[in-house]
């Protein structure tokens, strides 16, 4: 089943199912009216960037190249259920700052 990939902007905030808390936590900023940068969500998946088909690593190059475009990226990984009341995974998912070139997101998105 191939993963979905939406942006922030039209992410709904109770997406968090599906994409993570983080992603959730931005759409939510969104909808609120703060200013957030422009991004895409990836669904919160166990499979690495190498486990993905030629269409969804065709995808998800688009719509990187686009943000790249713009400058400098992010890629902050997030998953389902990351932070409860029972459990919270706060530091062991990973951020990189300053990603610069496709191959560079596909490798973030890989840790």
């Amino acid at each position: 089943m191939p993963f979905r990939m939406q942006a922030l902007h039209d992410l709904a905030p109770e997406a968090e199912k599906v994409f993570g808390g983080k992603a959730a936590g931005l759409a939510r900023l969104v909808a609120a009216g703060v200013p957030v940068p422009s991004g895409v969500a990836v669904e919160a998946t166990s499979r690495t960037p190498d486990g993905w088909t030629p269409d969804e690593r065709d995808a998800f190059a688009r719509r990187v190249a686009e943000l790249l475009a713009g400058g400098p990226v992010a890629v902050r990984s997030s998953a389902l259920g990351e932070d409860s009341k029972a459990r919270s995974f706060a530091g062991l998912f990973e951020t990189v700052l300053c990603v610069t070139a496709l191959e560079a997101a596909f490798a973030a998105a890989a840790r």
